[in-house]
């Protein structure tokens, strides 16, 4: 009788580890791996902290901190690439996956320094971005973006669109190569700063947009223009679109702070047509 209880309590924690193991395996199943590495970069997550080097693993939940001279190049399942650059912190609060390696839901939450965004193969329905100034709407794009210490975010857009909106549901969609936004916490988004307005302090405040070299290739992007004054001024408020009733926002920034994106159509401010159509970044 005694040996038929001690085998069935052994049987039974067997089991229970193994689901455990089963759990945890999943639990930590790597969302993408540190390309490109420039010391200090760290992460620190569910398998604990640990210093980033090339090929390591990056998992959801993860927390990206840089030092002063610091940097991590990021290529997740999805083909999406990240650029975490000196003194920033970046949690990548979600980043689920299906059985193709297309993510169905990818967050992310700046809390301050520099950062590149290029999006990968997944729908553009999954991406978004929380800072302390904004929600980022992404739209299939790639951009720039640096948070400053007292939350202030500076935006450069390359190509595509994103959907800008704050805390309360304002919003406003940006549009056109070399498009620069800057948004203080708690004000309106406002429209992007035309080339010939454009301060080149404000430029120097985005690194990638005047130095790539210590980016991979694949890691680049065509910053040609963006740096001076008379570039593509033409196309910078083409397409934008702002939202400024209230609408009530579905999720919360999480660490960064942003708000979520309202839908239906907005009041365009500047040239040409635009979708007012949004998700709802968490």
């Amino acid at each position: 009788m005694m040996t038929r209880i001690r085998f069935g309590l052994i049987f039974s924690a067997t089991l229970a580890l193994l689901a455990l193991s089963h759990g945890g395996a999943q639990a930590l199943d790597p969302s993408g791996k540190a390309v490109g590495v420039v010391p200090s970069a760290d992460a620190a997550g569910a398998s604990g902290r640990r210093v980033l080097r090339v090929d390591g693993d990056i998992f959801a939940g993860d927390k990206v901190q840089t030092g002063p001279q610091g940097e991590a190049q990021i290529l997740f399942k999805d083909q999406t690439r990240l650029v975490v650059g000196p003194n920033a912190l970046m949690t990548i609060d979600s980043f689920v996956f299906d059985e193709s390696n297309t993510a169905r839901k990818i967050t992310l939450n700046a809390a301050k320094g520099a950062f590149r965004f290029i999006t990968g193969n997944s729908q553009k329905q999954a991406y978004s971005i929380n800072t302390p100034a904004a929600a980022i709407g992404v739209r299939g794009t790639r951009f720039d973006f640096t948070v400053a210490a007292n939350g202030e975010l500076t935006f450069a857009l390359f190509d595509g669109e994103v959907r800008m909106c704050t805390r309360d549901g304002r919003c406003r969609n940006i549009r056109g190569t070399c498009a620069v936004v800057v948004a203080a916490p708690g004000n309106a988004i406002p429209p992007s700063i035309r080339g010939d307005q454009r301060d080149p302090a404000l430029i120097r405040q985005l690194p990638y947009v005047t130095d790539q070299t210590r980016l991979r290739r694949d890691f680049r992007v065509n910053a040609a223009g963006c740096t001076s004054r008379n570039g593509n001024a033409s196309h910078e408020d083409r397409g934008e679109q702002v939202r400024d009733q209230r609408s009530p926002s579905r999720g919360s920034g999480g660490e960064g702070g942003g708000g979520g994106t309202g839908d239906g159509d907005g009041e365009g401010d500047g040239e040409g047509d635009g979708e007012g159509e949004g998700e709802t970044p968490r």
